[in-house]
Parts: C-alpha cells; structure tokens; sequence
C-alpha cells in the first residue's frame, strides 16, 4: 500500500505532493477489512487521505476514494504545580522538589517544564525577567516525584523559584507557587601556600613546586591559583604589576604536590615568584611566600648552513633556493627566523648588511628538514648570489652560510608577445593566508598597461570568486590582493590578462588560513610595520614582551588585518627584540622579531 495525506484535496495530478505515510501495514487477502492510524498530525486541522496499491512487479492501482476529518483541537494543558518545594542548600546550589503534572490536567506525562529563578518573588508580571535554569529534567508522569538541583548560585543569597509546565502542543499551565530558599554563606578563603619553591632553570623557563592547600583552609580542592611573577621581589603593594602566568591548571586535592613550569622568560635573568588560591565563591588566600630562581644564559647560536642550493626558478625572474634547517642550538631544536640576502655580487662577510633582503623567508622547521624558498622580482638572465644566516629567540645569529649562485629565469615568448607572465604564488602552493597577493611580471617594464586578475574554483574560470583591474605598478611587477576571504579545502586557478589581450596560462594554490605577522623579522627601517592577518572575527589581540608585560592590545577585532606601527600602547616605539602574541580567544599565538 501506498497512503498519502494532505491538508488539501488529493488527486492524480497532487498525488506526489502529498505526504507519504510511514509503516503502512502488508495487504491481506482480497475482502479482507484493513485499517490503519496516521500519527504526527497537527491538532484541529482537517486532512484528507487516499491510497494506492501494488503487486509484486509492481503495477500501481489508481487513487483509491479520497476520505477526510479534523484531528481534534488540544486545548487542556497541564494541571498547575502548587507543591513546589526546596531544601539541600549548598554554597552555591539549592535543591527543588515537586509532584509531576500530566499533559492534560493531572492525566498523562507533559513535554516540558520552564524553571526560573530570580532575588525577587516572581509572578506573572515579572516572569520573563526570571533567570531561566538550563537544564529542566523531561516531565515524569503525572503524580511522580519531581527533583532538580539548581547550580552555580551567590553563596549567602536568597533566591525565588517558580515552573511553568507544558504539553506537546504546547499549553502553558499556569505559574506554579513560589518558593525560596537561602545559599549556605562560605567566608573560609583557602589556606596560604608557604611551601613555594622554584628551581630547575632553562634559558627561558624556571619550575615551581608547592603543596595544594584546601578549598576551606587546608580541606577540600580549590578553584583557581593566581601565580605571579616579576624581576624584583613581589609584595602585596606591587602584586598587580607582576605578570600573571597564563593558563595555570586546576587546583589538586588539599596536600598534593603541585608543579608548573613557567616559560617565555628572558635568559640569563632572576626571577621572583608568589601566586593566590581562590575558592569557587571565590575567597581568595593571602599571599603565598615568594620564591626565586635564575635563568640560564643562552650564548649557542643556530649552526651554520653548508648545503644551501640555488637554481632557476619556474617562473621569469625567480630563484629557487633549499638548504637543510639547522637547529636553534647549534643543530639542535628550531630556530626562530631565517635572514636569506642576494645580490648580483658574490656574498661575502663584509658586504652581508648591503646585500638585498629577501621579504617572505620560510617559516623556520625543527634542525634536519628541508627548506626551501624562492626570490623573485629578479632580472632574467642575470646571475645572483644568495645566502643565508640563521637566528634563534634572542637574536644570536648563525655564521654566514655557504654561498649559492644561479641565474634568475628567462622566458622565451613565441606567438603573442602582450600576454601576461604569473610570478607567484607559484602553480600548486599551499598559502596560510584567505587573501593572497598574486603578482604578475609587467610585459614592459616602462610600460602603463592594466591587468585584470581573476581567480575561479575551475580551471575553465566558470566557478569565478574574485576578480579585479590595477594599473601596472613601477619596477618588474604588478600585485593584487584578492578582496575577500578564501576558503581552505578548495582548489583555486587564477590568470592574468593585460589590456585587451588573451589571458595568461593558469597557475593553480589552495589556501590554508591561520593567524600570523609578516613580515617577519620586521625592519622598521625598510618597513612601515608588521601586519596581523587572518584574525578571527571579534577576537582580542595582545601583543607582549618577552617578559611577559603587554606591549599593545586591540580588542574586537573586525576580522580584517591589523597594522602595526612599532609602538606601544603608550605611543612609544618598541626597542629591537622578540615579541609574544596570543589570541585571547583561540589561544593562538606566535612570536614577532623587531629589528630596529
């Protein structure tokens, strides 16, 4: 059997139209009565209802007689609770307890229930304003015990409670009595940690260790530590000026060992140490006693690179160039940043600082890897010298690497000498930014042409997503920077037309979008300043010290790039260093060198 339903008359020509009822029953043998009950109507609507039936090819009947009735209309809600009660007070909860309603009158089992609370007696009048509780248990059937706990209340506080039940349709029942009940006051602050020390240094980490004091003195398991730190001794006059450790864990039991490695200082530095515990209320403990250690002075820089390799690039005027990663100790962990220069003359120590920079070096990669990295904007058919210094944390520089030489690519154009020649990003690149710059080589140097970019999620540009015309711009190249965010997981294709001429070829990348500055190291002497890209909507950016003491906050982001000037917050430029950002959002975070 085929059933169908409809809030309108069904024919031959709606049949499809109509709803298709579920779990029609197997046909009996011919003169049998069958019958059959359609579930999951609305209530006071009037359906109508036909079928059809089939054999085993199937060959279909016609539409049966059409026959049709109103479901009944559901007005009766549930009966109104009046034996609302509450006892089992806590600090910060209160238990409610009651006799379940039905879902018509007392009959039956309701939907839902609507419990609030409020520091006020509630009605009818102010009931919307109540505090809704998030997390009503499903109604049990009408005449059972009812219980909920209701959490995360001020200790010390009276509070109202009331419920509204409902049924399916739904009917309201009306409020329920009103009843209150005070919090348990909680005034016991945790016990104070006497027992801080710290130890174990690193260049840039110091390990505390202390014993977990209570919830309510030395009893109970506490909510949260406040650990503080500073380079003079830490007072409760100077509290709020020490730098707050980010992250610290969850309190442990009252008399359990605690550790916490804190990180990101600077070497070769002391370092004072206290920290606070707090309850859930919360009462906080007085000052622990303070405790201090050094850290270690990091004077290894990165090991030297002796395989650095330069060859022609893919695309006109490039050079590619690989070397393996060295370490951020000698050939030992990850460095910080790579400085990578060219020139036209061979490289040597005493004309390092007057070779050209290199703008977009790699990310660096933990000692062994193989990285590689392409200059671009280079005279075809010229030859060029590359190296490369490697720098850890602190700006200890690696000894200049071996020098490589290539010349930049040249191609021969056969046919239509106007069409435009792509430059980066390169056929097949991974990007970690949702708005790229693509950048074409200028068919004449001298020239005033226009060119329009387009990219497209296919290689025929039908799936078009960004498109745009610039004037060529001075020197070897001309960029543009697609509008609006890309999304990663998709394959891109974009070309290059120049005036009215045919398009370029097609180079393809994919995005990979995450937070981070460039560039980087940034040069306040060759640059504006550093952008952050890829922010998240409405996130909040903090920019720090190496200390930890917060250089520049921007607050609600608009999801666009932030351009940063070289100062703080107080307007002052920064001095030459590393810089910590984070996301407060995320937690994301990254590392920024100021060159100055």
């Amino acid at each position: 059997y085929d059933i169908r339903y409809s809030t309108s008359m069904i024919n031959s020509g709606n049949w499809d139209a109509a709803s298709q009822a579920t779990g029609e029953p197997s046909p009996q043998t011919a003169g049998s009565s069958e019958s059959f009950t359609v579930t999951g109507l609305n209530s006071g609507t009037l359906y109508y209802f036909a079928l059809k039936t089939a054999d085993e090819v199937p060959n279909w009947s016609g539409v049966s007689n059409v026959v049709s009735v109103s479901t009944s209309e559901e007005t009766t809600p549930p009966a109104i609770v009046s034996n609302l009660g509450n006892g089992g007070a806590t600090a910060t909860s209160i238990m409610l307890s009651w006799t379940a309603p039905g879902d018509d009158g007392n009959s039956g089992t309701a939907s839902q229930y609507d419990i609030r609370y409020a520091t006020s007696t509630i009605t009818d009048a102010n009931w919307d304003a109540a505090v809704q509780f998030d997390g009503e248990p499903a109604p049990k059937p009408g005449g059972s015990v009812e219980t909920v706990q209701i959490n995360g209340l001020e200790s010390g506080t009276t509070y109202y409670f009331a419920l509204k039940t409902a049924d399916e349709v739904p009917n309201w029942s009306g409020l329920s009595n009103v009843t209150s009940g005070t919090t348990m006051g909680d005034a016991t602050a945790p016990q104070i940690v006497s027992t801080l020390t710290a130890g174990m240094p690193t260049e840039t980490s110091i390990t505390l260790l202390w014993i977990a004091p209570g919830d309510d003195g030395a009893v109970g398991t506490a909510a949260q530590y406040d650990v503080r730190y500073h380079t003079s001794p830490i007072t409760l006059a100077n509290w709020n000026m020490a730098s707050r450790v980010i992250d610290e864990a969850a309190p442990k039991a009252a008399g359990t060992p605690e550790t916490l490695t804190v990180t990101g200082l600077n070497s070769n530095r002391a370092y004072y140490f206290a920290l606070m515990t707090a309850d859930e209320v919360p009462n906080w403990s007085a000052m622990s006693n303070v405790a201090s250690a050094s850290t270690g002075a990091d004077i290894t820089p990165p090991g030297g690179i002796d395989d650095l390799n330069a060859s022609g690039g893919e695309v006109e005027g490039t050079i590619d160039l690989s070397w393996t990663a060295p370490g951020d100790d000698g050939m030992t962990g990850t460095a910080a940043f790579y400085m990578i220069r060219y020139s036209m003359d061979s490289i040597t120590e005493s004309n390092w600082n007057m070779a050209s920079i290199h703008s977009s070096p790699p990310p660096t990669l933990e000692a062994g890897n193989i990285q590689t990295a392409t200059i671009g904007g280079l005279v075809p058919a010229r030859q060029y010298y590359a190296a490369v210094r490697t720098y850890d944390e602190l700006g200890n520089p690696s000894v200049l690497s071996n020098v490589a030489m290539a010349e930049a690519t040249v191609d021969i154009i056969s046919g239509n000498e106007d069409l435009a020649e792509l430059q980066s990003p390169t056929s097949g690149s991974l990007l970690h930014t949702s708005q790229p710059v693509l950048v074409v080589q200028n068919v004449d140097p001298n020239g005033s042409d226009s060119y329009f970019f387009e990219v497209a999620t296919d290689s025929g540009f039908f799936g078009l997503v960004a498109s745009g015309e610039t004037q060529q711009e001075l020197g070897l190249t001309t960029s543009w920077k697609v509008p609006a965010g890309l999304s990663a997981d998709l394959t891109y294709y974009w070309r290059v037309a120049t005036n009215n001429d045919g398009y370029s070829d097609a180079w393809s990348f994919s995005v990979e979008p995450f937070t981070h500055a460039y560039p980087n190291p940034v040069r306040f002497a060759e640059a504006e300043g550093a952008t952050f890209t890829d922010l998240p909507q409405g996130s909040e950016l903090v920019l720090l010290s190496i200390s930890g003491d917060v250089v520049k906050r921007w607050s609600n982001t608009a999801g666009t790039d932030i351009q940063w000037d070289g100062t703080n917050d107080a307007g002052s430029n920064v001095s030459s260093g590393t810089y910590l950002w984070y996301l407060a959002d995320s937690g994301e975070k990254g590392k920024l060198v100021v060159i100055r």
